[in-house]
């Protein structure tokens, strides 16, 4: 765990905006990235196929609320079963589904075999449905578009330089209203950004349906907002 602080005191020096009583900076300052490699979030221990974090950028910028983030995200890996919803094609409607095995777990080493890669990428934003709320408008929470790319494992005998095609998406999240954006906050929002993660790993894997997803905690996808 020393090791994981260690290198996450190089990560991205960006605080989420408009988050009442945090520091803000210009909009104009250059953007940092920080570089999650195998060994930057701790392992989970199993049989499941490991994933190698490659890259992560917009991470939280104070440190507490950085490490509970990355806490969260490894939370969400741990897991051994995943809810899962159904959402009709048609109408849209979202029922419960059965649960799925999780089979991939965090790269322990550099050199595994048959290692799935990601990269990530947050942006945080205020949600503009908090406005009109007098209650939660002291603490709108937070809104993050996540968006996630996942390159399978190298095809045995493949030349080492060829690179698996990689499958993109993007989802908007809501987190709660009304609840100070702390260290414990940006725990769940790990969580959730990992259910997120292990969602696209394992339809990429073909083990969930175009009709199916993870079922996230306390938290809602939302429609992109409307652009300004």
């Amino acid at each position: 765990m020393t090791r994981v602080f260690l290198l996450l005191g190089f990560a991205l020096l960006q605080v989420s905006p408009a988050v009442p009583g945090y520091p803000t900076r210009p909009a104009e300052e250059p953007r940092q990235r920080f570089e999650a490699d195998a060994d930057t979030l701790p392992p989970t221990a199993g049989s499941r196929s490991p994933v190698r974090l490659e890259a992560i950028e917009g991470v939280p910028a104070k440190a507490e609320e950085r490490e509970a983030f990355v806490a969260g995200f490894q939370d969400g890996f741990l897991e051994r079963e995943l809810p899962s919803e159904r959402v009709a094609r048609k109408s849209g409607a979202v029922k419960r589904g059965p649960a799925l095995r999780n089979r991939l777990r965090l790269a322990e080493a550099e050199d595994e075999e048959g290692v799935w890669s990601a990269r990530l990428r947050l942006e945080w934003f205020t949600p503009r449905d908090s406005l009109a709320d007098t209650l939660a408008r002291a603490w709108p929470g937070l809104g993050a578009r996540v968006a996630i790319s996942v390159t399978p494992p190298p095809e045995p005998g493949a030349s080492p330089v060829a690179r698996p095609p990689e499958s993109a998406s993007t989802e908007w999240l809501r987190f709660p209203a009304c609840h100070p954006v702390d260290a414990a906050y940006y725990r769940l929002a790990g969580r959730q950004v990992a259910l997120l993660v292990l969602e696209a790993l394992h339809r990429a894997r073909g083990e969930l349906g175009d009709d199916q997803r993870l079922a996230l905690e306390d938290a809602r996808r939302i429609a992109p907002p409307p652009a300004r």
